[in-house]
């Protein structure tokens, strides 16, 4: 089993710290008329995509030292569905789509929750919003991600505190304090998730770009943010001028975004897989007074979990591991780790250890006890319960580990 750790852990790292940022984005022929706003539409192919692919920018030896490469796919119907397979550090760049147009094919609502439930898993999502009026209606993404565009023109994104604070407006590619949106269906958000950090406003403090902390994705209120619309982002590779700067410092932030929070443990120190900006343990729900490190040691057995805080401002708690004993402990698995799957489930899905007996124990939301079996691999079967979050708890002689489940028919 330690060599299994050792090595999903190794994978994990590669992965985290890979010189090669891979962005997804949806092609042009997905709506073939109109503006065309997306990576290989007309208004971004010669302008910011140029400077994303320049070695100069992104690279060995350019000013960020990753390279990217871009994959122009999922112009048909479904074809985004197969995006939670994909690798949690990808880049996902959704831009603006007409609904109102006639060469656009919809999204379906599938495609539209595989790409919701990948990033609440961990992948990377940059969202480009707009406005709308009665002639033109962008709100794919609106409705799953909780948020909606309220049109003024003009309108900007001046950054706050927080987003100063960020690489977005305090980067490698040079420091602004503003960028400005663009066309005729600018706005700002007049309705936002319930868990956010605001990193722009227009110049009445209202939000014009936002982080949901639920799923780390970055939305902007207007896609000409991004685009060469009256010369905003410039043409070629150069970088000449603030709205450059944005545009590209937007991709280094999304990059360097921490990934989900994972405690790891060997005896009774507690750690986490990467480096957050600020940190609170807890102890069976209850914050443990001046525990603000990365790392923990500790004291009483019993519930462990700890709310990070990423880059941008957004904070997240994870979920607890349990420490039985405060001594010998070699191994334990973190959440993110733990093999289930599918995830989200129909109704049936399958917990796997390495061949030994585990205690497995499922609840619902309320903390009732649904199932509690042992076994060394089970198939547990949902299918008589109604849809919505389930925690599985897996003891062994290490710990207990847990980790959410969603069942969706």
């Amino acid at each position: 089993m330690k060599k299994i750790f050792s090595i999903t852990f190794a994978l994990l790292a590669l992965s985290i710290y890979s010189q090669t940022l891979h962005v997804h984005s949806i092609t042009h022929l997905r709506q073939t008329n109109g503006g065309q706003y997306t990576l290989d539409g007309t208004l971004i192919s010669g302008s910011g995509r140029m400077k994303l692919v320049s070695a100069s920018n992104f690279g060995a030896g350019g000013v960020y030292p990753k390279s990217v490469t871009i994959t122009d796919a999922y112009g048909t119907s479904n074809s985004i569905v197969p995006v939670v397979t994909f690798p949690y550090d990808d880049l996902f760049f959704f831009g603006a789509f007409d609904k109102f147009e006639s060469t656009t094919i919809q999204f379906t609502n599938a495609e539209i929750d595989s790409l919701y439930n990948w990033s609440k898993r961990g992948g990377r999502v940059i969202i480009c919003g707009s406005s709308g009026d009665s002639g033109y209606n962008p709100a794919v993404l609106n409705s799953k991600w909780g948020f909606q565009i309220t049109k003024v023109v003009p309108s900007s994104l001046v950054a706050n505190t927080a987003g100063l604070a960020t690489d977005i407006f305090n980067g490698p590619f040079g420091a602004i304090d503003s960028a400005q949106q663009g066309g005729t269906m600018q706005g700002y958000f007049s309705t936002m998730p319930a868990n956010v950090s605001v990193l722009a406003t227009d110049i009445l403090n209202r939000p014009t770009m936002i982080m949901n902390c639920s799923t780390l994705d970055l939305i902007v209120a207007d896609m000409d943010a991004f685009t060469s619309l009256s010369g905003s982002v410039t043409a070629g590779a150069g970088i000449t001028n603030d709205q450059d700067k944005f545009f590209t410092n937007t991709f280094v932030f999304m990059d360097k975004l921490q990934p989900l929070p994972q405690i790891t443990t060997g005896s009774a120190t507690l750690s986490l897989n990467a480096t957050f900006n600020a940190y609170q343990w807890y102890l069976n729900g209850s914050p443990v007074s001046g525990a603000i490190n990365p790392t923990y040691t500790a004291t009483d057995t019993g519930n462990y979990s700890v709310e990070v805080t990423f880059n941008g401002g957004c904070k997240q708690l994870t979920d607890p591991i349990h420490l039985t004993t405060l001594q010998g402990i070699s191994e334990i698995k973190t959440n993110n780790l733990l093999p289930l799957f599918p995830n989200p489930a129909n109704g049936e899905f399958t917990v796997l250890l390495s061949g030994e007996t585990s205690l497995i124990t499922v609840t619902d939301i309320s903390g009732k006890e649904i199932i509690k079996t042992q076994s060394s691999q089970k198939s547990i079967n949902l299918q008589l319960n109604t849809n919505g979050t389930y925690t599985v708890f897996v003891k062994t002689k290490y710990g207990t580990s847990s980790q959410k489940i969603i069942v969706d028919r």
